[in-house]
């Protein structure tokens, strides 16, 4: 049986990682959705962004593979991450 803790799966959790907080970063110099319906599409928009180029290799370095998808989906859960973290309340607590 093989384990979780490959070269596969740690370059793909690597590879998310740095592209949520390359998203989060991204998402302080674009203007937030208002409206409840440009948050649903965004939303739904990173959800179908996942499987988008399933198996397509951008970089492939002995072993190190950087997926299409898991670039995209880190990129757009990066963006939600940072659009919800900057519109939370600000309220104090007891």
């Amino acid at each position: 049986m093989d384990s979780f803790f490959n070269i596969d799966g740690l370059s793909r959790l690597l590879t998310f990682a740095v592209f949520v907080l390359a998203g989060f970063d991204l998402s302080k110099s674009v203007p937030r959705p208002k409206s409840p319906f440009s948050w649903i599409a965004f939303i739904l928009a990173a959800i179908f962004a996942g499987y988008i180029g399933m198996e397509v290799n951008l970089i492939s370095v002995s072993g190190y593979n950087v997926f299409l998808n898991e670039v995209i989906l880190g990129l757009s859960s990066g963006f939600v991450v940072g659009f919800v973290v900057r519109m939370r309340p600000r309220f104090k607590m007891r």
